[in-house]
């Protein structure tokens, strides 16, 4: 074999050519995002798609230069056998050896799985913020930047990495790949399926006149709340830096919509839409004999927790859930210091500069920032986001006058637990039997089953990428803006929903939350129907800034489910013959595609077709707004969020029975009511009323009882629950008290949870013990490199010397990720056999040149000291970052 016949040092070679060439499109993709990413969509679309928080950014990196180097070797394959026209794994052609080294150096990994849950009394009350431990026996279930799960095996076209349809000659048959491929068809582009199976104009959209077009928008949501996949941070090719926005070419990770002849878009001068792949999950994609453990075709990431815990508010990691927390006030969330709504809190801003008015002369109006980074994608997804911030401090304020004896930490998290809670509740119980329809609903059970920790929730691939997704065709292409009298406002008129993208100042300049919020509980949301499947607004005007030209969300739909793998239509009728209750009747065998003008529309076999346009040309079961299928694949994830969840809000360890009702007294009528000043409210705010007389008065909505939340603050003769400095005190069942240290800070010995304490004799026994400030530089001098690491109280900062012998503070690479770099290359020097010591030395140079000027992964926090005993649980003191002057 040619490889394992080449020494070590030719084969490091491509390593670090991949490392660079990786580091370099990473460091032209800032540079872009920093320049004009407001004035072309296609920037936009790729932005708000890259890895969030320092953990998703290290397993992207490692992904991206693991397949980056295989496609390098891969190409050097090519050169030495092309005569051979057999397809060659190019891991069969490496050494074990050199797969160990290509580990190593690019620090490939799946997240932490193998961690020891902690067994306190705040871990076992409060769900960590990227979900891990939620399952205390498969700790990585449910968890952010965790691989998706699979329902059915991937299908690629080389069984692999190879989407679908990308090789025109391939034919297709019953829903796979044809085994004589004289028989069968080809698959067509996808934006020619667009043109002809999802295309409706706007003067043909069919309103809903059952449903508000709030149950749309909390579905979108809730989408963002169970998942988000993240792309590479690169636009262009690893191999030649080229923009993907300018090549039809299918250059890793570019992945061109190619456009069909006649497609009104060549008009404009473009062969094809740009497109960027799911980042991998590393070391899937290539199959590796004997070396890593996890699945081997490609698999996806999502960046979220799985579960339905108000991540949108929150946050999914450490980095986001410390942005959004008030660190003066930490038990509540950061709120907008520039404008208010009327005295009504704003979510705070970002560094992001978001879409602009036109012509102003005004300060500009930043992006939203909130517990996802999508908070600012449409106006009225940003008014949902809103309503929670200003909810959570509503509760918060209450229950730290309620219990003045609890810790900002406790409120903090009571207060989320509420939140996430309701989120549950009106999701699961309020919105899904309007989707599904109460008959497959109810085949879930009336009553809650209980917890079942053989249950994985996390989130099915065709979940997040095909169902859940049939929300994309309930979107109104108006974004309807009321009155109090609940007509269209005078002022501000209602808006076409493309000129609402990533443009924040729409709230701000003209007339708040209150007329976006009417228009969402009074107007109606567009009829999912197989003839009216997507409006134009989304299928030609997404992302549409000034006089651009915008994407097509069918076809970015259709292209990110061949980019998965997702199996075709034919094979999830077979999935749900076997999955659905018999009650429902699904048979594979039936045809649920029969209305004839769309079934004449159909130019190929239909088990042939794509899962989210074929699930959305089903019809429609009476008092559903989804098909069979699509009923069947909401059903096999959201059945998993109830039994699966240990947080879940009916689970008798989390809540008392007179809080869990409380729970159940709430729905959004009540939180719109709270946070808002709209005046009135559906009995059911998902639900079409037919004139406002017939809603609700706000002031006639019952209060959520927080009385069932008080706790009393002493304990006999020892009296008030007591709080170290820099930490905090919380009562377990046993009346003990358990005492946590804050985020940079712990016990004497060395952790951040000290033994609990019981009242005897009149003292706490053992006394309340100190929470000493954390020395990070201590360690690998805080992970700082070859800068300094100056220690501050409860966090630390990388500087580097000026020339008099002054620091100053210094960024670039974050520290976390340096340590991985630097370390796994360390690592796959000694593992690589035969590679010389002057080899490594100035190849180490060279990547500490690349580090030097790549400014690529400054967004991430530095490390923090922990122990299996503890989590981030108890975090109050936002990790400080550097940043260069």
């Amino acid at each position: 074999m040619i490889f394992k016949d080449m020494s070590n040092d030719t084969i490091a070679v491509y390593f670090y050519e991949a490392q660079e060439n990786v580091l370099n499109t990473y460091s032209h993709a800032e540079h872009q995002f920093k320049s004009d990413i407001w004035r072309d969509p296609r920037l936009l679309f790729s932005y708000f798609k890259r890895p969030v928080g320092d953990e998703t950014e290290k397993l992207v990196l490692a992904a991206d230069m693991y397949t980056h180097s295989l496609d390098l070797i891969k190409n050097l394959h090519k050169k030495h056998h092309r005569v051979r026209r057999e397809r060659v794994s190019v891991t069969d052609q490496l050494s074990r050896e050199q797969q160990d080294a290509l580990v190593a150096f690019t620090g490939c990994r799946v997240n932490d799985i193998s961690r020891v849950c902690p067994t306190d009394i705040m871990n076992s009350k409060y769900q960590q913020i990227t979900g891990t431990c939620n399952n205390q026996r498969n700790s990585a279930w449910g968890a952010s930047n965790m691989p998706q799960r699979r329902v059915l095996p991937s299908i690629y076209e080389d069984n692999i990495s190879l989407p679908v349809g990308i090789d025109p000659t391939i034919r297709y048959s019953a829903g796979s790949r044809s085994v004589d491929q004289t028989q069968g068809q080809p698959l067509p582009l996808v934006r020619s399926v667009s043109n002809s199976l999802a295309r409706v104009a706007d003067a043909d959209v069919i309103s809903d006149i059952q449903y508000t077009h709030l149950l749309t928008v909390w579905g979108q949501y809730i989408d963002h709340d169970l998942g988000i996949t993240p792309q590479s941070k690169s636009i262009s090719s690893f191999q030649g830096n080229t923009r993907c926005e300018s090549t039809c070419e299918n250059l890793n990770p570019c992945f061109p919509i190619q456009l069909p002849a006649g497609d009104p878009k060549l008009l404009l001068g473009r062969q094809c839409l740009p497109f960027f792949r799911s980042a991998s999950v590393c070391g899937t994609g290539a199959i590796v004999p004997g070396g890593l453990s996890w699945q081997q075709s490609r698999e996806q990431v999502n960046g979220n927790t799985a579960f339905l815990d108000a991540s949108t508010v929150y946050g999914s990691n450490l980095k986001t859930k410390e942005l959004v927390r008030d660190q003066e006030k930490p038990a509540f969330l950061k709120v907008n210091s520039k404008f208010n709504d009327n005295g009504r809190a704003y979510l705070p801003f970002t560094a992001d500069k978001c879409v602009q008015e036109i012509n102003s002369t005004q300060p500009d109006v930043p992006c939203w920032l909130a517990g996802d980074g999508r908070a600012a994608e449409v106006v009225p997804l940003a008014s949902i986001h809103t309503i929670w911030i200003r909810w959570h401090n509503f509760l918060a304020e209450k229950l730290s006058s309620l219990n003045g004896h609890w810790s900002n930490e406790q409120v903090y998290q009571e207060t989320r637990k509420i939140v996430s809670a309701v989120h549950q509740k009106v999701t699961f119980y309020d919105y899904l039997p309007k989707i599904i329809g109460q008959t497959a609903f109810d085949t879930l059970g009336v009553n809650y089953p209980g917890y079942d920790e053989t249950i994985d929730a996390t989130v099915s691939n065709v979940f997040t990428t095909a169902a859940f997704r049939f929300g994309h065709a309930a979107i109104r292409s108006t974004v309807f803006r009321l009155n109090e009298f609940f007509q269209e406002h005078e002022q501000f008129k209602n808006l076409p929903l493309h000129r609402t993208f990533f443009s924040p100042w729409r709230i701000v300049r003209e007339g708040g939350l209150d007329p976006v919020l009417r228009g969402l509980v009074f107007g109606q949301a567009k009829l999912v129907a197989p003839r009216s499947v997507m409006n134009d607004e989304l299928r030609e005007k997404l992302f549409q800034l000034e006089n651009k030209s915008g994407f097509d969300l069918a076809s970015l739909n259709l292209q990110r489910g061949r980019d998965h793998g997702l199996p075709l239509y034919g094979a999830w009728k077979t999935f749900c013959e076997g999955f659905m209750p018999a009650s429902l009747g699904y048979s594979a065998s039936t045809d649920y595609i029969t209305d004839p003008e769309v079934v004449n529309r159909l130019n190929q076999d239909i088990a042939n077709t794509d899962i989210w346009i074929a699930g959305l040309l089903e019809d429609i079961p009476i008092g559903s707004r989804v098909g069979p299928t699509f009923q069947c694949l909401l059903l096999e994830q959201f059945s998993r969020y109830r039994t699966g969840d240990r947080f879940w809000f009916e689970n008798p360890s989390i809540l008392s029975a007179a809080q869990t009702q409380a729970i159940r007294a709430v729905d959004m009528g009540l939180v719109l009511c709270e946070t808002s000043d709209i005046g009135r409210v559906p009995p059911d705010a998902f639900v079409q009323e037919p004139t406002i007389a017939t809603m609700i008065p706000c002031s006639s909505k019952t209060v959520i009882n927080l009385d069932f939340w008080r706790e009393d603050g002493s304990e006999g003769a020892c009296g008030a629950l007591p709080h170290p400095e820099n930490g905090f005190g919380v009562f377990n069942d046993q009346r003990q008290v358990e005492f946590f240290c804050n985020q940079g800070f712990r016990f004497r010995d060395g952790t951040r949870q000290g033994s609990p304490s019981v009242c005897f004799n009149g003292r706490w026994d053992p006394p309340t013990p100190m929470c000493l400030n954390i020395n990070e530089c201590e360690l690998n001098n805080g992970g700082c490199g070859e800068l300094t690491c100056r220690d501050t109280q409860g966090s630390f900062e990388c500087v580097e010397s000026s020339e008099n012998g002054m620091t100053a503070e210094t960024g670039g690479i974050n520290t976390q990720t340096r340590i991985l770099i630097i370390g796994s290359v360390t690592l796959g020097c000694l593992v690589i056999i035969g590679m010389s010591v002057i080899f490594c030395y100035l190849r180490r140079k060279r990547i500490n040149k690349v580090l030097t000027r790549s400014q690529i992964l400054d967004k991430s926090d530095p490390p923090h000291i922990d122990s299996n005993s503890s989590s981030e649980i108890g975090s109050t003191a936002s990790l400080q970052k550097s940043n260069r002057k």
